[in-house]
């Protein structure tokens, strides 16, 4: 009789158990970065939303088994935003499939059917099916409409995707910002100078899209308006928030740079991305023309005209005839010594600078300068400008005791990957400034100076997550404040092989040639020990 008495109790107390852990639901995230728990800037975007958020979420039924989970961590995660919204948050589950007109309302929204592969009966098939969502904010003084669902739609924001959820935190939270906020907040490009143009990410078969193009604006314009912004008398730079200039070619006049100046007084933020060597074919450089200290003087900062070669690179790829090769790359400089106390850069692990100008900072009493990025200890120059004696005329003898005039010359720079050797020193040394943030006294706004403007172009961002990330952290927080940086940046990690000095890695290989003889020796000479041991106790 005892037996049956215990089963039920076990029985009864695993029921007890399941109801209680439901009511006191947990979990417990130990992955890199928590990506599976909300950060606390989306908590806190859900819990201080002003209006309330309605949001369709279109999931089809006939999922294939892959995305079964996917389903689930979406519903999970929209149940723990509407949790901590306190009820502003409405989610709405539909199945276009079911109600052509509910299928039509997605299409109207922007979320497209997907064709999903999937294996049934031995056969591989490919079914219809919906996995989007939209944020939508009504407007209560419009009259709603029965024939019309979108009567009363103020704004509405979409992820017409969902099949990836690796940024789908970062994409939600920013909709639900976005949606939510009074205000739309405007990223201006400058043009007129021969500045990178920004692009879209979609591929155009009108017409051809430079390398150097800024294919971000699809990306950007997620959350921000995004506008060309052409200085002049009748320019009205009021509607920026943040002004981007990238990479100008040709001269900024006076006139035009104060307008900038006086933008940043008032209270606007600018990123300026300025080189001073120019990259030319057959991979030789040479000096910019321009040098644009008067756009950068205000705060204190220049552009040197010099490349980095640093000991932290990457690899680079190069083609020569039919033959392609890729080796390590020291002008390719691999930015890892970064400023974690500020937002910009605190979750960064490293990004890529390739061909990058080192910066001077000259100290001004009324300009506070944060360094974001250095080189690392290890690392050389490559000037474009070296002093020479200068040339005597023809006939033209020196004096008794006069010594050499010296004079600057510019000094074309050979860049090729296959050199022998690129002089890094093997002393370390102070780091020089790569990236700063420049703020002065007077002024509300803040402006971030690096001396490279190439790094986002279309050619590098698709090979390195990292500056892509870079860029769009300083124009979140220049733009809309720190929320979004620590969502953004979850996840994303970068593991390089530390730096080893050349009598670490002597003492690393000596260590791997004995280290194997001397545990075998140690363990027979532990046996024999044990043997005698044992020998003299009998």
């Amino acid at each position: 009789m005892k037996r049956p008495l215990k089963f039920i109790e076990i029985v009864i107390a695993i029921v007890a158990l399941n109801v209680i852990s439901y009511q006191l639901f947990t979990r417990f995230d130990f992955t890199e970065g928590n990506i599976y728990t909300l950060s606390k800037s989306s908590k806190n975007i859900a819990k201080d939303l002003s209006t309330e958020v309605n949001v369709k979420l279109f999931l089809s039924d006939n999922l294939p088994a892959q995305f079964v989970k996917t389903k689930q961590d979406i519903e999970d995660y929209l149940a723990e935003y509407v949790a901590l919204s306190g009820g502003k948050i409405k989610v709405e589950t539909i199945n276009p499939l079911k109600d052509d007109e509910d299928e039509k309302m997605a299409q109207v929204l922007g979320i497209p059917p997907l064709q999903l592969q999937v294996i049934e009966k031995d056969q591989r098939q490919t079914v219809k099916a919906y996995m989007g969502l939209a944020v939508l904010k009504n407007d209560p003084e419009k009259e709603a409409d029965e024939n019309n669902p979108f009567a009363q739609l103020e704004k509405y924001e979409v992820i017409p995707m969902l099949t990836d959820l690796r940024s789908f935190e970062y994409d939600f939270s920013a909709a639900l910002k976005k949606v939510s906020s009074l205000e739309e907040k405007t990223i201006g490009f400058l043009s007129g100078h021969g500045e990178h143009e920004v692009i879209s990410n979609q591929p155009s078969f009108t017409k051809p899209e430079p390398r150097q193009d800024y294919a971000l604006r699809d990306v950007l314009e997620k959350n921000y308006t995004v506008m060309d912004v052409t200085l002049g008398d009748a320019a009205n730079l009021e509607e920026i928030d943040t002004l981007v200039v990238a990479g100008p070619t040709e001269a900024i006049p006076d006139s035009e740079v104060g307008q900038i100046e006086e933008f940043v007084t008032s209270g606007g933020n600018a990123i300026f991305l300025i080189d001073q060597i120019e990259i030319k074919e057959g991979i030789m450089a040479a000096k910019m023309t321009e040098t644009f200290e008067n756009l950068l003087a205000p705060w204190g900062v220049v552009v040197e005209k010099a490349l980095v070669k640093d000991a932290t690179n990457t690899n680079a790829s190069f083609s020569q005839g039919f033959f392609s090769f890729s080796l390590p790359y020291p002008y390719w400089v691999r930015v890892r010594n970064l400023n974690k106390e500020n937002s910009i850069t605190s979750q960064l692990e490293s990004f890529i600078l390739p061909w990058v100008s080192p910066l001077r900072v000259e100290e001004k009493e009324d300009v506070t300068v944060e360094v974001l990025a250095e080189t690392s200890g290890r690392y050389g120059l490559e000037q474009a400008e070296v002093m020479v004696p200068k040339q005597l005329e023809e006939g033209q003898e020196l004096a008794e005791g006069e010594e050499m005039e010296m004079v600057l010359q510019d000094n074309p720079m050979n860049l090729d990957p296959q050199q022998q050797s690129f002089n890094i020193p093997r002393n370390t040394k102070e780091p020089l400034p790569l990236v700063v943030q420049a703020q002065k006294k007077d002024d509300a706004g803040k402006v971030i100076i690096l001396g490279d403007s190439d790094f986002i172009t279309r050619g590098y961002a698709g090979q390195f997550t990292g500056n892509v990330l870079f860029f769009l952290n300083a124009i979140d927080v220049f733009t809309l404040g720190e929320d979004l940086v620590s969502i953004r940046s979850k996840g994303v990690t970068d593991r390089p092989i530390a730096e080893l000095s050349e009598a670490q890695k002597n003492s690393m290989r000596w260590l791997n040639i004995l280290l194997i003889p001397i545990l075998v020796i140690a363990f027979g000479l532990t046996r024999r020990m044990m043997r005698n041991a044992r020998k003299r106790s009998v």
